[in-house]
């Protein structure tokens, strides 16, 4: 099972009870009761997250050190300090950049 759901990308859930009652029955050991209440588990975590994903920015929504970590290579940097450097350097240069959530944090502890 855990070779099948981590196979998987979010593009092979078009149709998300077909792909979660795949991941549900792909667990032999569960019996028929716990395989049903599994898909049904799926279904609804999935459900959220397209409504999360399609509805705002997902970075504002998920926690961001977990993704970060885990694509600052896939869009072209050595490791996430080399990414993490290279964004506070360009919101140094322009300041415009830098989200207003970030600006709010900053006020916030500014404030403190």
């Amino acid at each position: 099972m855990h070779t099948l759901e981590h196979s998987l990308t979010w593009d092979q859930f078009d149709d998300i009870e077909v792909r979660c009652a795949q991941i549900s029955n792909a667990d032999s050991q569960l019996n028929d009761e716990q395989r049903s209440l599994l898909q049904k588990h799926l279904e609804v975590g999935a459900k959220i997250y397209r409504r999360v994903r399609s509805g705002v920015q997902l970075w504002k929504a998920c926690e961001g050190k977990e993704v970060f970590r885990s694509i600052a290579k896939d869009i072209g940097f050595s490791d996430p300090h080399a990414a993490e450097r290279a964004i506070i350097g360009t919101w140094e240069k322009e300041p415009k950049l830098v989200p207003d959530e970030l600006k709010l944090v900053r006020d916030y502890v500014s404030g403190l």
